[in-house]
């Protein structure tokens, strides 16, 4: 069957509904079409489940939707929910809404990442009524709606050949199903949520374990930090050896008539590391960003679940 999170929230409301005790038949000719939903044959007959677009694009035969459901469903999308249309022998019989509640943080993290110069994009295969509807209650001006999950990828390419007009920019996404695995590993930067698909985690390059959208924030927010104390370290070490070596080889000796003894020469060396080692520690005293929920625990994000996976290249 379908591994889609749609699917297995109406397998899961339908076990409930028949508690676990409704009949199950027989299906054949199983196919996933990606992005639009499913068509099996089930009991000898032609089954169709899917979004609107699957109604017009099945390759078989047009399906109308009549005025008074369109008119119910547009209601609906307006709403911020999605419409998935349930067709047997071509015949619409049924339309089911599926509400997936805004997360409580993410209003705040599309402001927050306005504030940090971080251009905001939704993509999503979902109507461009629904996206329309979620984008404005959370802020987000650019969206791109009804889109299948290469056509995903081509808008990460574009974005990205953008951004290469500006040496600082990359791209990054963030996802968590299926349909997002193709430009997670598309962008210079795939950031999954936990609680996705398998497939969403595997094409990411961090995994945000918990399904908290602020910990994108932290995440951003962290890798700066951690860069920008690499930089102070390479600074520090350079500074120290460019006066340190020349010291230590007798270069001065002429003008000072000292000179560095070998053993104090090692001792310095051993400072100069110590200070650079010391100077990454102190990253485990970093603070993350406040989280909007003022009443959880604010800790240090290296001691939260953050998985940051490292590719290495040959």
């Amino acid at each position: 069957g379908s591994v889609h999170p749609l699917a297995k929230s109406l397998f899961e409301y339908a076990e409930k509904l028949h508690n676990n005790s409704f009949k199950q038949f027989p299906i054949s000719n199983f196919e996933t079409l990606e992005g639009l939903g499913i068509t099996c044959i089930v009991d000898s007959k032609n089954i169709l489940i899917g979004s609107r677009n699957l109604l017009s694009k099945n390759n078989i035969k047009k399906i109308n939707i009549p005025n008074e459901i369109e008119n119910k469903v547009t209601e609906l999308e307006l709403k911020g929910e999605t419409i998935i249309f349930v067709c047997i022998n071509y015949e619409l019989i049924a339309a089911i809404s599926i509400s997936d509640p805004i997360k409580s943080e993410a209003k705040m993290v599309i402001e927050k990442l306005n504030e940090m110069k971080i251009e905001s994009w939704m993509i999503t295969g979902d109507n461009k009524r629904t996206a329309d509807s979620v984008a404005k209650q959370i802020g987000i001006k650019n969206v791109l709606a009804e889109t299948l999950p290469h056509e995903k990828a081509e808008k990460i390419r574009e974005l990205q050949k953008n951004s290469k007009k500006n040496k600082h920019e990359m791209v990054a996404m963030v996802g968590d199903g299926t349909n997002d695995s193709i430009a997670l590993a598309t962008a210079d930067l795939g950031i999954a949520i936990g609680t996705g698909t398998d497939v969403a985690v595997e094409a990411a390059d961090i995994v945000l374990i918990k399904s908290d959208l602020w910990d994108v924030i932290v995440a951003l927010d962290l890798s700066k930090t951690i860069f920008s104390r690499i930089r102070l370290n390479f600074v520090w070490s350079f500074v120290y050896n460019v006066v340190a070596i020349p010291f230590a080889a007798g270069l001065f000796y002429p003008w000072t008539r000292s000179a560095l003894q070998p053993h104090w020469a090692g001792a310095a060396m051993a400072a100069s590391s110590i200070c650079v080692v010391t100077s990454s520690m102190l990253l485990k005293y970093y603070i993350p960003p406040k989280h909007p929920n003022e009443h959880r625990k604010r800790a240090s994000p290296l001691r939260k679940k953050v998985l940051i996976r490292k590719y290495y290249h040959a």
